[in-house]
């Protein structure tokens, strides 16, 4: 399916993001089902089953075992947490990103091809990331605001990582090449539109609370998350196409090489 990239407002990218999400949702969920869900689900199971139950009306010293027990179990969240700030989630973002990327450009590809591409890329987007919020937490440290702005002056970063393949300082300068091509447009949208995908996420997993079961709510709760994910992780692709129209035509080169690809249409008898 052909797929009009241009610039786009929020409005636009969530749109043409609902669309890619619906005719390739096979694709993109099934690679959630591979990475991030099952790791989820088993991360909320483990939980659960370490997590002591408190009384309904607990006292002085129900508190005091309760602090004491998930201290205890600290040995066995943070490695979890770790694992999946580390491996899971970049992993999951980077197949997503380049499956997206794929079928936005029509070349279309498999699960299998996404993930293998996001486990090549994976060094370079770890070090990548680490720089931007390396950046990113110093300019918090100077009085916020540096941080906010630098947070969305790198925004397309891992984009530019999984799709260009550019890493390093590089790839932070070239997002600072895209969103300063039309600053006050580019970070508006930005801001809008990771308010309104964290909203979306916390109205949809929030919904989890009315399954009464605590271990079908895991299971469910995943599933929901890695819907969020994936439909997140296209939006901000959509965004990244969005900025390059607007920095460097993008657009207009696609429809170039449209009309060369077109075979010549044949003479006349």
């Amino acid at each position: 399916m052909r797929y009009e990239i241009k610039a786009l407002g929020v409005g636009g990218i969530l749109d043409q993001a609902i669309t890619l999400v619906k005719n390739h949702f096979k694709l993109l969920f099934g690679i959630t089902l591979c990475l991030y869900v099952p790791f989820i689900v088993l991360t909320n199971l483990v939980n659960l089953a370490i997590t002591p139950e408190v009384p309904s009306q607990p006292t002085q010293a129900d508190y005091i075992a309760y602090q004491q027990a998930m201290v205890g179990n600290l040995l066995i969240t943070i490695p979890l947490v770790m694992l999946q700030m580390i491996l899971i989630i970049p992993l999951t973002n980077a197949a997503v990103m380049h499956a997206v990327a794929s079928e936005y450009l029509e070349r279309p590809i498999t699960i299998g091809e996404s993930i293998r591409t996001a486990f090549r890329i994976l060094l370079p987007l770890l070090g990548t990331s680490l720089l931007v919020n390396l950046f990113i937490y110093l300019g918090f440290l100077a009085c916020v605001i540096p941080g906010i702005y630098l947070l969305f002056r790198y925004s397309l970063t891992n984009c530019i990582v999984v799709i260009e393949r550019i890493s390093g300082m590089a790839a932070l300068r070239r997002s600072k090449e895209l969103m300063l091509s039309n600053r006050t447009r580019h970070y508006n949208t930005a801001f809008l539109l990771f308010l309104l995908l964290g909203i979306i996420q916390w109205a949809v997993v929030s919904a989890g609370v009315i399954i009464p079961q605590e271990h079908l709510r895991a299971i469910i709760v995943s599933l929901i998350q890695g819907c969020t994910v994936l439909f997140g992780t296209t939006a901000i692709v959509v965004f990244y196409f969005s900025c390059r129209c607007t920095a460097e035509h993008f657009d207009l080169v696609r429809l170039a090489e449209a009309i060369e690809q077109e075979p010549p249409e044949s003479p006349l008898e």
